[in-house]
């Protein structure tokens, strides 16, 4: 706690504090690779004690700043006062000097990547935001303003300098709770001992030279004011630095006031600071959220930075594809913006201070999740997820047709069984006993693998309001995942691998190839019908497959369509059998593609007859789906599409192949 060591004194702790420097990009020094800072006197900022605000005056002298870390060179050039890995320190304070009743900061960037990266951008002018973090040691009462106490700093330790992407607001006041306090002596300017809050006939600039109030009777005591106030005990106050931080990050994600989210940190436990800030985030909440028309029903539920996004993802849907994403009410008040300014409309609609940020730092601020007052992360994400998903389920998928849909649960090699038929029934001859059956089983084997790409929406992707970035390459990544699922659904008919009885899926063993090839007409039809007819199950008997699909390439589709469509015949020879049959014709271009000249075609029979083949999933993650972080490599957003997918043919009984003709 606050104690009294001398008369008009006492001692304190006090967290280490920040403001904003000035970054002068013209003292830019190529050579030596340094640029100069600068901190100017007589600056004020709003601070925080643990019951109320002061003012805090900084002091610009040699007396007043301990500058012995900068002549150790021990004062590091920080990123975004970073402290807990050595790939954050981008230089050091070099050099100080007083000029003019201003410090003036010499610093000098590494001779690291992240170094250079950070020289060349703050020599462009794209980062301008510097701030400094000291530490309080002395600070003296020297009145009021507005009945806000008022201290100037009249000894302080500087401990480092860091360059921010945004520059914080300059009563950014302090983040750091209990643990992080150090000791700090406070002067009172007055000759008699005193007590913390009794500060009415204090001495200050405004009451200077006015006669002395009469004193007061012996036992009574001036009310309380608003200065620094007493620390409360250790076991209060259990909030640790970061989380304060995240209390605050909160804050800003629920539209809290930072000032009033700062004040729950140093003045309540965590427990009531998180219930307080419930219940400041439900008022704010119902201020933000627009209220019903006249005879409108009042939504529930609804937040205002939903209805924002929504707006916002309408608009940039419809400039990707006006025809199928149409524009409503919400969307047209984004219509026409490029990015950026939508991003500074949704930063400036969070509470953020955009006015006087280039378009880097907005687009920097816009790609950053770090920064919870842009959404636009969220908006990337959801339009390039529809647009991945668009061009995913647009792309035509003929193998859906024949072959069964399966999920499994994980990535383990899953045994498919081909079950033979029952066996034949016994008589069972009175009072005799039935005899116990047995069906005959093969088996193939087969597991899910993932398949995946990376792409990145960078700063300049933004920058250059490059909308095809995060809406067109989705969609042909979407349609490269369903093609590539095609692709293995089809190429076992082309390549013919064995299956797990040692034989081709497609040979005289497994009776399930035409001895020559034809193209598809009745003879090689009722060929097919044929074969499949004979085919028996593990235990030799026929199980009468009839075959329902016809796949055929492109090369082939008219003299099917001209077997399977119905006409009217005046003789017995024009009559179209197989139009009755109630073949399905599948016609898939990658039956092209056979080797050698001549174009297959095949006949399957319905998966629910017999298990000829299956595709699978991961349960719950049907098709491809997209992936994002914050990139680590690239400046911007990372996305990975990602596919698990995998495909088997399970019985050849239940497919049959005609080589087809050149």
């Amino acid at each position: 706690m606050s104690k009294t060591t001398k008369p008009g004194q006492r001692d304190t702790r006090l967290p280490v504090q920040r403001r904003m420097l000035d970054l002068a990009p013209a003292t830019y020094n190529q050579e030596a690779r340094t640029v100069e800072l600068n901190a100017a006197t007589g600056f004020r900022v709003m601070r925080w004690g643990w019951d109320g605000s002061y003012m805090e005056q900084l002091q610009i002298s040699g007396d007043a700043i301990e500058l012995s870390r900068v002549d150790k060179g021990q004062c590091p050039l920080l990123d975004t006062h970073s402290r807990w890995s050595v790939d954050d320190q981008l230089g050091l304070v070099t050099g100080s000097r007083i000029d003019a009743g201003a410090l003036v900061l010499t610093v000098q960037f590494a001779d690291s990547d992240k170094g250079r990266e950070i020289e060349n951008r703050v020599a462009a002018g794209d980062l301008r935001g510097v701030s400094v973090g000291y530490r309080v040691l002395e600070m003296t009462l020297i009145g009021k303003d507005n009945e806000v106490p008022v201290y100037e700093v009249t000894r302080w330790e500087l401990l480092e300098v860091s360059l921010v992407p945004v520059p914080a607001d300059p009563d950014s006041g302090v983040r750091s709770a209990a643990n992080d306090l150090h000791p700090c002596t406070i002067n009172e300017r007055r000759t008699a001992p005193m007590d913390v809050d009794d500060t009415e006939d204090l001495e200050t600039e405004e009451n200077r030279g006015t006669p002395p109030k009469p004193s007061k009777p012996a036992g009574q005591r001036s009310a309380p004011k608003q200065a620094l106030a007493v620390e409360p005990k250790p076991e209060e106050v259990r909030m640790t630095t970061a989380e304060s931080h995240d209390f605050e990050d909160q804050a800003r994600a629920f539209g809290v006031d930072i000032v009033a989210a700062r004040q729950l940190v140093l003045s309540k436990t965590p427990e009531q600071a998180r219930a307080e800030l419930l219940r400041l985030a439900a008022d704010a909440q119902s201020e933000r959220s627009p209220k019903p028309k006249h005879g409108e029903a009042g939504r529930i539920g609804r937040d205002a930075r939903d209805t924002q996004r929504e707006a916002v993802e309408e608009a940039l849907l419809h400039r990707f594809d006006p025809v199928t994403n149409k524009l409503t009410d919400k969307g047209r008040e984004y219509r026409g913006m490029s990015l950026i300014e939508m991003g500074r409309d949704i930063m400036a609609y969070n509470g953020l201070k955009v006015r006087g940020m280039t378009k880097r730092e907005v687009a920097e601020h816009m790609l950053s999740r770090q920064h919870t007052t842009s959404d636009f992360p969220i908006i990337l994400g959801n339009i390039a997820n529809r647009t991945l998903r668009a061009g995913y389920e647009g792309s035509a998928q003929t193998f859906r047709m024949w072959m069964r849909r399966v999920t499994l649960s994980d990535f383990k090699p899953v045994t498919r069984a081909q079950l033979g038929g029952a066996p034949s029934m016994l008589l069972v001859p009175e009072g005799g006993e039935f005899k116990l059956g047995t069906i005959g089983e093969a088996k193939e084997v087969y597991a899910l693998a993932t398949y995946g790409r990376r792409f990145s929406i960078t700063r300049q992707v933004i920058i250059n309001d490059d909308l095809d970035a995060f809406t067109r390459l989705p969609a042909m990544y979407g349609r490269a995942a369903a093609d590539f699922e095609s692709d293995a659904a089809y190429a076992p008919l082309l390549a013919n691998p064995n299956m797990g009885d040692g034989n081709a899926l497609f040979s005289t063993a497994h009776g399930n190839i035409a001895a020559s090839g034809a193209q598809p007409s009745e003879a090689s039809f009722q060929e097919a019908y044929f074969s499949m007819s004979n085919q028996t199950g593990l235990e030799g008997r026929l199980i009468s497959v009839q075959p329902k699909y016809v796949l055929t390439g492109i090369k082939d589709q008219i003299s099917t369509e001209k077997l399977l469509t119905g006409v009217t015949a005046t003789t017995t020879s024009g009559v179209n059998v197989f139009s009755r049959r109630g073949l399905e014709p599948v016609f898939e271009p990658r039956l092209n593609l056979a080797a050698g000249n001549a174009t297959p075609w095949f006949m399957a029979a319905d998966y629910n007859q017999v298990d000829t083949a299956e595709y699978a999933y991961l349960d719950g993650e049907d098709g491809v789906f997209l992936d994002q972080k914050e990139g680590w490599e690239i400046d911007g957003v990372d996305f990975k599409a990602r596919l698990d997918f995998g495909t088997k043919f399970i019985d050849y009984r239940g497919v049959f192949k005609n080589p087809g003709v050149a």
